[in-house]
């Protein structure tokens, strides 16, 4: 969830999903097919994610219109493609925040409170 103070962030933006490729997941996949290992593979873990984005609306900085970013963490959705978010950079970290559509009330209530801020 970030948090509300929006001066903590370089960039806010509204971006669409592209592109998704789940490199963290490939590279554990991996070494249990090493192992012999056939069957599926979960984690209770979100892996990390290079998700490729058109951003279509920005709140705060000036992000480029086309970005390769890398998301994960714990609770991270994994998008599908075509699928807005909201993503907010950190700028002490440069971590990304994503908040997904598909997370229903949240994205719809910081749409709202970044269209109040935009005004």
């Amino acid at each position: 969830m970030p948090d509300e103070n929006w001066e903590k962030y370089s960039e806010i933006f509204i971006g669409e999903v592209s592109g998704v490729h789940l490199i963290g997941y490939e590279k554990d996949r991996l070494k249990s097919l090493s192992r012999g290992d056939n069957q599926r593979w979960f984690t209770d873990v979100t892996q990390t994610q290079n998700l490729n984005l058109l951003v279509t609306k920005v709140f705060v900085g000036k992000p480029k219109p086309l970005l390769d970013v890398k998301v994960g963490g714990c609770g991270v959705v994994t998008p599908r493609p075509m699928t807005f978010g909201i993503f907010f950079v950190s700028k002490e970290t440069g971590a990304i925040i994503p908040i997904y559509e598909t997370e229903g009330e949240l994205y719809y209530e910081l749409l709202v409170k970044l269209g109040k801020m935009s005004r």
